[in-house]
């Protein structure tokens, strides 16, 4: 809680996140308080970056981190398909494929 406590205090121009999940109904995890932290780092970004592998991509996750209409861009190795590719899309998600 001191965690989210301390973010809701800043303000940022980037967060970069890392996440447990990533699925055609937005970006999720496994742990509560680091769903916690990361939502409250994108209350303060103006802009938010998600960076995964390709082994996040469809995996079952618990916690709903946000929306795909919350981050800008996302960092990835391979290139998202199917309903996730088009969920990115449709909210205008600029997708970098680096690997």
């Amino acid at each position: 809680r001191l965690a989210v406590e301390q973010i809701s205090t800043l303000r940022a121009g980037h967060a970069v996140l890392t996440v447990g999940s990533i699925d055609a109904d937005g970006i999720l995890d496994f742990d509560p308080e680091e769903t916690e932290i990361a939502r409250a780092m994108i209350a303060q970004a103006r802009a938010v970056t998600v960076i995964a592998d390709g082994s996040k991509l469809g995996r079952p996750a618990v916690f709903k981190v946000c929306d795909y209409s919350r981050i800008q861009r996302l960092v990835i190795d391979v290139p998202p398909e199917g309903g996730i590719r088009q969920a990115l899309m449709a909210a205008g998600v600029e997708i970098i494929v680096a690997g």
